[in-house]
């Protein structure tokens, strides 16, 4: 059932991947756009000061509007004259409307208080004339704020000493433009209530984005569930059948190989009975493999745990391949580090030893060198099986554990393997947390990592 959980992780997140990155490319190109249009709207209205001297336009006037209001509108829009700001020796209230306050009291934001007029229109600025002579004249202001000469001498001198022609200064945008007469023309937008609605706009962005992932995770646990279903259903009935196939296949095979081990005494040059004891031999090793694989995959794995000399077990079982290796005029070198111990099925760490050697054997030629070698670097033993030969494709590296591949069909059928071996050896490994992997060069030589942990394992084992 391993298969069908990883099938079931990857399918969820591949799910929630995707509905994240699309309301993720959603939830940004709607922040750009509000920032943009946002940068637009105060481009243009500052456009509008500049282009008009300062002075915001006129609000349009209905033809029912009598011609004393249309003046007295306009005459609200008249720019003081003369109301120069020189730097004070003491700080003084400026266009006083209302009783004095304290302005030391106050921070910048709460002198600039945002005060807006119509939706979508920034209303809230003050506009001033920078003369030659470096002295300031209000021209027009819709700010309801007070202000001494200090502080707007020090807003002033920190937006100039920025040498830009635009841009932002704290929450306040500004637009410097030069006049006919040598005067620089200064619009100051607050832009307070707008960077706080752009901000307010991320963060709701973003806890939606974080509510959608939630909500994703638990659609997709319950879609993967409706997907997976019937994979898993079909992938049962696969192992069943491998199961009660192998079961019912051990009885046949054993009588045919028991009647053929009566015949052979008799008949020990016949040829046909050992072509038959040779692949009844093969067929009860490929119903082992099988019956070991589907108690594998059905999560019921018998496991003999123990601690062991991983190091005679090793020479143990690379020994026994000594003769066939030097039968086939191949070498074998091993070279065993002592007196390392390992917590775990001592017969199936075997058993992957012997499939590695057995591999290495099988894809070498004549003269070939075949190399084990077992030593222990920090918290790990790290086994190692070397042959020159012919190697594995590259192509073939990510391939080579998988049940039934054979990178060499021809070379397969002709030393018997069914493609079963390696899959076997990873699986026990997984088992131990331990890994295994392949390297090589093809046509020169491969060489197979297996690596164990030696006190995670036994750790794991023990709690």
């Amino acid at each position: 059932m391993n298969v069908i959980r990883r099938l079931r992780v990857h399918l969820i997140i591949s799910i929630v991947s995707v509905l994240m990155a699309v309301l993720a490319v959603i939830l940004i190109t709607l922040n750009i756009i509000l920032v943009r249009t946002e940068h637009a709207d105060i481009e243009h209205f500052t456009e509008i000061l500049i282009d008009n001297g300062g002075m915001p336009p006129a609000p349009p006037m209905r033809k029912d509007v009598k011609r004393g209001e249309r003046d007295a509108v306009k005459a609200q829009n008249v720019a003081p004259q003369d109301m120069q700001l020189q730097p004070p020796d003491e700080p003084t209230q400026l266009f006083l409307t209302e009783p004095m306050v304290d302005v030391a009291s106050k921070s910048l934001s709460q002198l600039f208080a945002p005060r807006l007029f119509g939706a979508g229109e920034f209303h809230n600025f003050i506009t001033l004339r920078i003369t030659t002579n470096n002295m300031l004249c209000e021209i027009s202001r819709q700010f309801n704020f007070f202000h001494s000469q200090a502080e707007m001498y020090a807003v002033v001198s920190q937006i100039m000493a920025e040498q830009k022609e635009r841009g932002f200064y704290d929450y306040l945008y500004y637009r410097i433009a030069p006049c006919d007469d040598g005067s620089r023309l200064l619009a100051i937008l607050n832009c307070q209530s707008e960077l706080a609605m752009l901000h307010r706009m991320y963060y709701s962005c973003f806890f939606i984005w974080l509510l959608s992932l939630l909500v994703a995770l638990i659609a997709a646990w319950f879609l993967s569930d409706r997907v997976v279903r019937p994979v898993e259903e079909t992938f049962i009935r696969q192992k069943t059948f491998i199961s009660d196939a192998g079961h019912e296949l051990k009885t046949p095979i054993a009588v045919i190989a028991a009647n053929v081990d009566v015949l052979l005494p008799e008949y020990p040059n016949n040829r046909w009975l050992q072509y038959i004891k040779s692949e009844t031999d093969r067929m009860n090793r490929l119903v082992k493999d099988l019956l070991f694989l589907a108690r594998d995959d059905a999560g019921k794995r018998v496991m003999q745990i123990g601690s062991f000399s991983l190091s005679n077990a090793i020479e143990n079982a690379v020994l026994p391949f000594e003769s066939i290796i030097f039968e086939q005029g191949k070498t074998l070198e091993y070279e065993i580090q002592p007196d390392i111990s390992f917590t775990g099925d001592e017969q199936q760490i075997k058993q992957v030893v012997i499939i590695l050697t057995d591999n290495a054997i099988k894809n070498s030629d004549e003269g070939a060198l075949i190399r084990v070698t077992m030593k222990q670097e920090a918290q790990k033993a790290v086994i190692r099986v070397y042959n020159t030969g012919m190697g594995i494709k590259e192509d073939d590296l990510q391939k080579i554990f998988l049940r039934f591949y054979r990178s060499d069909i021809s070379r397969a059928r002709k030393t018997g393997g069914y493609g079963l071996g390696l899959a076997i050896a990873k699986s026990i490994s997984d088992a131990h947390d331990g890994t295994l992997s392949v390297d090589s060069k093809y046509g020169e030589w491969a060489e197979f990592t297996f690596t164990l942990p030696l006190t995670a394992f036994k750790e794991k084992q023990n709690a």
